[in-house]
């Protein structure tokens, strides 16, 4: 079965560098886990300017990545932090496009998010009245930087009468979820929130078919691999619909990796589902 790609453009802005890459060919591939471990984005960017290219060897200054399309307009799919190790002048032969020629030249710039930047973070608040969890949570986000954090709409809510926040904010943000018995994610600068039951209402939760992705393949006795067209929004901790032959019911993701470009040829996501 042929994966249907949806056109759209890549952009890649670091306003720090006054960086703003929006009409150039670029491949990406994107990888979110719900693991410890970092997420990473690795970007092929054709025919980079010499000025562009000097602005990157600068590292550690923030990079956010957007697509745009007809239906969703612009839509963040990855921040993270550049670092010096770029790669240029890959040859032509190792990329297969019809639409290249040999005088193109291919940047490749590695992305890693700010998981590790944030937990270099430091909070030190007492609470000597009464506060809500939700609170605690949001002044952690604040020390880290966040700009946003999305509440699931069935998260509970507890109330400490004194509490003290000292520490590395995410690991504060750790022990208030497991007292609420709740599950958290931190992804291009959004904190979210949610609970291990989802919501009754699964109208909004994406649908995976034998229509839209392949049949789903084993990974191991507990996950199971789906292959979809581009799905680039999609992240750990999200619920997708699936319904297939053998694979029915609604699932969590744990892992996401997406591949594709804007210059129309073929893109796709794989997505890992748990079944426990």
């Amino acid at each position: 079965m042929k994966i249907k790609y949806d056109e759209f453009k890549v952009m890649v802005k670091i306003p720090e560098l006054d960086i703003d890459i929006n009409s150039h060919d670029i491949d990406y591939q994107i990888y979110k886990s719900s693991k410890t471990i970092p997420d990473i984005a690795i970007l092929n960017v054709w025919n980079l300017e010499e000025i562009y290219y000097k602005k990157f060897l600068t590292a550690n200054f923030k990079v956010f990545m957007y697509t745009k399309s007809y239906d969703n307009g612009l839509q963040l799919i990855f921040s993270g932090y550049t670092n010096s190790e770029l790669v240029r002048n890959i040859p032509i032969l190792s990329v297969a496009n019809d639409n290249k020629i040999p005088s193109d030249l291919i940047t490749q710039i590695k992305l890693t998010d700010s998981k590790k930047i944030l937990q270099d973070c430091f909070i030190d608040k007492t609470y000597r009245e009464p506060v809500s969890s939700s609170q605690i949570i949001q002044d952690c986000a604040d020390a880290m930087g966040i700009k946003s954090v999305i509440y699931s709409d069935v998260l509970p809510e507890k109330v400490y009468s004194v509490y003290k926040a000292k520490g590395k904010p995410n690991v504060v943000i750790d022990e208030i979820c497991k007292a609420l018995n709740c599950e958290y994610l931190i992804q291009d600068d959004v904190l979210y929130l949610g609970s291990p039951k989802i919501n009754n209402d699964t109208s909004s939760l994406v649908e995976l078919n034998k229509d839209n992705s392949l049949n789903p393949e084993s990974k191991n006795e507990y996950e199971r691999l789906i292959i979809t067209r581009l799905k680039s929004n999609i992240k750990p901790y999200d619920f997708v619909k699936c319904n297939f032959e053998d694979l029915e019911g609604i699932y969590k993701v744990s892992e996401v990796e997406s591949s594709g470009n804007n210059y129309n040829t073929d893109g796709i996501t794989k997505i890992t589902v748990s079944l426990k």
